[in-house]
């Protein structure tokens, strides 16, 4: 589907607005200062209506209605237990892009991102907006800046997303992708400006598995291979959550290391599963999280947050919806692994899913596109694989005739 009719362009337009409210009415500083919940709640909910009934009008197999119902039942009941409607608006999201081109999509959200990033960072260096600036924890007189978003670590993520993103609309017919030599590029700048390790350190992973599966050696590695390192990963990722979480002793020496590397996440959730809130089958209520008045542990005042995305789903929605939501994380990559785009679809995923070990995000639609992929039309994907072998046969003939006729 290249063409794009009226209704498709209006749900991309609904999912612009979508990226438009979160980033300024609540991923930015002064949206914190000024208190934008209110104004944040209602634009959120009239996109989030406008998304549902996009969803009405769209045709559906059987099998499709058996599970989004499934899904959009465990959305609904964390979400009315949760006293939130995240999941729900990222379920809206999903189901309301379905059948667009992702590739189309990303288009969408990388212009929309790329534009309200770089005006919410110019208003700030302009000092229009406030920005939370301050000093690192770990390297002495580090100044940390957010250029006008509520913490560094989100600046980082949208810097992230962006380059993620390029790379992948760099992605065509041609063997080499340029665009990669702008990861280098983003780590130092990140290191140097808002010292934002987790987003970095998902950057260089990106580099490192892309480079090595773009070895010669390893081009004729089979879609079976991808499929395993992408359940692999998701497993991994979810076993070091529950693993960090559970074994934290602050009596160790090199627990407490690791504490200090991880910025004190090990040691908050650790407390949050061994006494203020134990994992349940269905969630629960979490009111403390992200409380800014704090409470007492170990004798010191403190906000609790829960940083890890699995974690965070565990504890705040249960283990049947994190489950859930790993079965959908694993039948998207599965989709998005069959197409030719492989390589950097695969770094995308190990980049975004090691992200989430110390981001809390990785459920928010605006965070991770690729929970997308499912529902969108990637008819296109085997139809590209097949013109990249056609221009790839094309141009192993040319040299083999212009090899003999130099015999």
């Amino acid at each position: 589907m290249n063409h794009l009719n009226f209704f498709d362009r209006f749900r991309l337009l609904i999912y612009s607005f979508l990226l438009v409210a979160y980033t300024f009415l609540f991923y930015t500083q002064f949206s914190r200062e000024l208190s934008l919940g209110g104004p944040f709640t209602i634009v959120r909910t009239l996109i989030l209506m406008l998304m549902l009934i996009v969803v009405l009008f769209q045709k559906y197999s059987t099998r499709e209605v058996l599970l989004f119902l499934i899904i959009g039942i465990m959305c609904s009941i964390v979400s009315y237990q949760n006293r939130t409607i995240d999941p729900i608006i990222t379920f809206g999201a999903v189901l309301s892009l379905k059948d667009i081109p992702f590739k189309k999509i990303i288009e969408v959200d990388f212009v929309t991102r790329l534009l309200s990033t770089g005006t919410i960072v110019i208003l700030s260096i302009l000092n229009i907006i406030p920005s939370n600036n301050f000093y690192s924890g770990n390297k002495a007189d580090f100044l940390r800046h957010s250029f006008g978003f509520f913490h560094p670590n989100t600046f980082g993520a949208y810097i992230m997303i962006l380059v993620l993103e390029f790379i992948y609309l760099g992605e065509r017919y041609h063997k080499r992708n340029y665009r990669i030599l702008i990861l280098p590029v983003a780590v130092v700048s990140l290191e140097l400006l808002s010292n934002n390790r987790t987003a970095e350190l998902s950057m260089i992973l990106y580099i490192t598995v892309y480079s090595i599966f773009s070895l010669p050696a390893l081009k004729r590695v089979k879609e079976k291979t991808y499929k395993l390192i992408s359940f692999l990963i998701l497993t991994v990722a979810s076993m070091i959550s529950l693993f960090v979480s559970y074994s934290f002793n602050n009596g160790s020496y090199i627990w407490l290391k690791i504490n200090d590397l991880m910025s004190g996440r090990p040691k908050m959730i650790n407390s949050i599963v061994t006494g203020i809130y134990p994992i349940h089958l269905f969630g629960q209520k979490t009111p403390l999280i992200g409380n800014t008045e704090g409470i007492n542990i170990d004798g010191y005042l403190m906000t609790v947050f829960v940083d890890n995305s699995y974690m965070g789903i565990l504890i705040k929605y249960g283990i049947v919806f994190f489950v859930l939501f790993l079965f959908w994380m694993l039948i998207n990559s599965f989709k998005y692994l069959s197409g030719n785009k492989r390589v950097v679809m695969l770094s995308w995923l190990i980049a975004i899913v090691s992200w989430g070990i110390s981001e809390d995000k990785l459920l928010a639609i605006q965070f991770n596109s690729l929970l997308l992929i499912y529902v969108s039309d990637s008819g296109g994907l085997k139809l590209e694989e097949n013109l990249v072998n056609d221009y790839q046969y094309k141009d192993e003939n040319n040299a083999t005739l212009n090899n003999n006729s130099n015999v």
